[in-house]
Formats: structure tokens, sequence, C-alpha cells
């Protein structure tokens, strides 16, 4: 049985590849996100 703190032990490309692959995602949403905002304002001034 490992150690469950063998997990964290990650090479730092690898975190650092999760960690931008979460912004890009994040930035997805947002932008996703106002969008949406966008539409549904312009639709409540019709």
């Amino acid at each position: 049985m490992k150690n469950s703190s063998d997990n964290y032990q990650l090479p730092p490309f690898i975190i650092a590849n999760m960690y931008k692959n979460n912004l890009v995602l994040i930035n997805d949403i947002v932008k996703e996100k106002s969008i949406q905002q966008s539409v549904s304002t312009a639709i409540s001034f019709l």
C-alpha cells in the first residue's frame, strides 16, 4: 500500500500544465457566461 502523500509528488511541469488547462477552462466558462449575460440583457431590452 502506497502512502497517500505520494499522489502529491507530481512533477512541476504536470502541475503547470493542469493549472494552464484549468485557466483555459475557466476563461471559456467566463466567456460563455458573459455571452449569455449579454444575450439575455439584449433580449430584455427588446
